[in-house]
């Protein structure tokens, strides 16, 4: 066994294949099932703690009571977080992809739900929809309707991170008929902001706006502040992508006084750039970049290296306009950088930019 970083073991093949044969020969059914068990514990707990370190404002999930033995690591902050998540990232998927083979259903679509958000903002997006697609084989499995709509709209997200519209559709189409079936007023509320996100993507901003302002009705009913916050962002981004950036910096400000007070800066970084970009629109350089700054500050804490290179270039476009063509080009060549190694479509728009 060799320790290949500090605290973390690795063996070699054959050795791991004997640990197993002997484990076959020596332990019991009952045996074998319940250590498993406590490994799964171990990871569940510890991801989901890492998860809402990340995201304290999420929908929380019941997670299975610890076995007798079970030890989660403690997290203490995002920074320990986003740590953890990194170095187990690997394992967390092999583990999701056991535990569907071994029976522990729930668990894979826990596990799937603790990764999501990191995977995404890791910019992640093959690990992310191969461990929903387990999530999915999981839930159709045990006939959990909500957690199969959960895990819909998580393969329909990373599905359009790919590019893969019609199957992201589809997926959050599955989700929000499942969400109406069980009259379940926030997760319709999700699916449609889901919806909406997609529609941006392919430059639909009306229907786009339609489906973010019915999220919104459904979120401010219900009371949900987070989902509130969330919708609102979306319903002023829409508006300043249709040219209506008086509106859109109304709601994006609700947006963000809202996200302040429920203290997701993960959130409030998303936010900013929109208000930027409303900002910015309205020739308001000096209050559009002081936005985009403070976003890329969160940005680069929390690694969201989309967010990240999206901000920097909406920067980039603003100090151009406020006349500071150095400055754009830094920017800009920052984005671009992030943007070739994810491998983005956006680059070459972006390339193009720097070299006029």
């Amino acid at each position: 066994m060799a320790e290949h970083t500090p605290g973390r073991f690795s063996c070699h093949d054959l050795l791991r294949a004997y640990a197993a044969e002997l484990t076959e020969s020596a332990d019991s059914d009952d045996d074998r099932h319940a250590a498993a068990g406590r490994v799964l514990d171990h990871y569940l707990h510890t991801a989901n703690s890492a998860a809402l370190q990340l995201h304290p404002t999420r929908r929380p999930v019941t997670l299975p009571e610890l076995r007798p033995g079970a030890r989660p690591e403690q997290i203490g902050d995002a920074g320990q977080a986003l740590a953890w998540l990194e170095a187990e990232r690997r394992v967390l998927m092999a583990t999701a992809a056991q535990a569907l083979q071994a029976g522990f259903g729930t668990y894979v679509w826990l596990i799937a739900w603790a990764l999501s958000r990191f995977l995404d903002m890791r910019s992640r997006w093959q690990d992310w929809a191969a461990v929903e697609q387990l999530a999915l084989e999981a839930t159709q499995q045990a006939g959990d309707q909500a957690a199969q709509a959960s895990a819909h709209e998580r393969f329909g997200f990373a599905s359009a991170r790919l590019g893969g519209y019609e199957d992201a559709y589809d997926h959050l189409g599955r989700a929000l008929s499942i969400h109406i079936e069980r009259r379940d007023h926030a997760g319709q509320a999700y699916a449609r902001n889901a919806i909406a996100h997609i529609l941006n993507y392919q430059g639909r901003y009306a229907e786009a706006l339609d489906q973010a302002e019915q999220a919104l009705e459904s979120y401010t009913t219900i009371g949900d502040l987070s989902g509130r916050a969330l919708a609102l962002n979306s319903v002023g981004w829409y508006h300043a992508v249709l040219g209506d950036h008086e509106q859109a910096v109304i709601f994006c400000t609700q947006s963000l006084d809202l996200y302040e007070d429920l203290g997701n800066s993960e959130a409030m970084s998303s936010t900013l750039d929109s208000l930027g970009y409303a900002y910015e629109q309205l020739g308001r350089h000096a209050e559009a970049t002081a936005c985009y700054q403070r976003a890329i500050g969160i940005q680069r804490e929390i690694g969201s290296r989309l967010g990240l290179a999206e901000t920097l270039a909406h920067l980039g476009d603003t100090c151009y306009a406020a006349g500071q063509p150095a400055e754009a080009g830094v920017a800009w060549a920052e984005a671009l950088t992030i943007l070739d190694d994810l491998g983005h479509a956006d680059a070459d728009q972006l390339r193009a930019k720097l070299s006029a």
